[in-house]
């Protein structure tokens, strides 16, 4: 931002007229000098400025001739003129005016000398006021970075006032994250805690799963007795089934007799003739009859014994269903256990995945704790 100017026009015409008075040059420099503060170039553009209003009126120079009037004699020439009479009058102004040209060009010799000397004075004048020049605007300059680090000043000085704010609010927001982390620690002593009950409630589980293990195993041999059991039961059914087929073709023969002891009757009562033959063949059939009724008894005994095993069947039946109750049971006490030690595992890593999830934060916000430490302490 561009400082106000600190001089007037006032001020720079004062200086251009009195640096004209004097016979001066009027530069940067100068006016810097007359008027005492400002950049050279700046005073420079308002004296342009002014001398292009007509503020400012330079001096003309005359164009009439300079008159050149005629030299006295020196008393001594004057005396001698004074002795000599009639053509030495001409010849002496001859002379003196001959010593007057040749005193005229060494005047104009020693002007010219000094005019080069002057010229080099005012060159030597230009660049001592144009090293002032370069002096002043470097001082201007140097007033211009002064008024903008005042202004970086300020404004730094604003920063460090907002840094103090943000360290302050950071500084909260530290304690508040201290906080949390501490209430994280008791969240994750009291998980440990649940993560021990539930380990024991797991290691109850394993146990009667174990145990469920004992009993399926004991079961299986139970039950595989009972189908020994149930195999014996069915050879003895077989045979049952056996004799009840020769019970069955028996009382076929025994119905085919009577039938035939009915045709035999019915042919007594035709021919008596062949009541004799008919005796004898009714006796041996008989013989037959009783020894098929022996038979028929033997096996009726061994149908008997067949039929006390066979009610025995139904008790081992039923002793293989009680079995096969308690093993159905003992199947669903294992599933069951098995089924809770799959959630308490699954719990358990729900629970360890927690942890760990709490462990990370816990370690994020370690993190940004000694981060803003390290940056409060900076």
């Amino acid at each position: 931002m561009a400082r106000d100017r600190s001089f007037t026009n006032e001020q720079v015409q004062k200086a251009a007229f009195e640096l004209l008075g004097e016979g001066k040059n009027v530069n940067g420099t100068s006016l810097r000098n007359k008027v005492g503060t400002g950049r050279p170039s700046a005073l420079v553009a308002v004296y342009s400025e002014l001398l292009k209003n007509g503020d400012i009126d330079l001096p003309k120079p005359s164009d009439e001739p300079v008159p050149l009037t005629r030299q006295e004699l020196p008393p001594e020439v004057s005396d001698l003129l004074s002795l000599m009479l009639g053509d030495m009058s001409e010849m002496v102004h001859k002379i003196n005016d001959h010593a007057h040209n040749v005193a005229e060009n060494r005047l104009n010799n020693a002007i010219i000398e000094a005019n080069e000397a002057a010229a080099n004075a005012a060159k030597k004048v230009a660049e001592s006021e144009e090293q002032q020049e370069k002096a002043f605007e470097e001082i201007e300059d140097l007033k211009d970075q002064i008024e903008g680090l005042q202004g970086q000043l300020q404004a730094a000085n604003g920063e460090i006032s907002d840094l103090k704010g943000n360290l302050k609010a950071e500084t909260t927001s530290l304690n508040a994250a201290n906080s949390k982390v501490s209430e994280r620690d008791s969240t994750i002593k009291q998980l440990n805690l649940n993560v021990k009950d539930k380990e024991r409630d797991l290691k109850k589980a394993e146990g009667d799963r174990d145990k469920a293990l004992g009993n399926v195993t004991l079961l299986k041999s139970d039950v595989k007795q009972l189908k020994a059991d149930l195999n014996e039961a069915n050879k003895a059914a077989g045979q049952l089934e056996q004799a009840q087929t020769q019970i069955t073709s028996m009382t076929s023969e025994i119905e085919t007799l009577g039938k035939q002891l009915q045709d035999a009757n019915e042919a007594k009562t035709q021919a008596t003739n062949a009541v004799a033959g008919l005796n004898s063949t009714i006796e041996g059939l008989n013989k037959e009859l009783t020894g098929v009724k022996t038979d028929l008894t033997s096996a009726n005994q061994n149908l008997g014994k067949l039929q006390s095993r066979v009610d025995t069947i139904p008790g081992l039946k039923g002793d293989c269903n009680e079995l096969k109750q308690s093993l159905d049971q003992a199947l669903i006490d294992l599933g069951s256990a098995n089924s809770k030690a799959t959630v308490l595992e699954q719990q358990n890593k729900e629970h360890s995945e927690h942890n760990t999830e709490l462990e990370r934060k816990l370690a994020v916000y370690e993190s940004k704790a000694d981060n803003e430490s390290e940056g409060n302490e900076k």
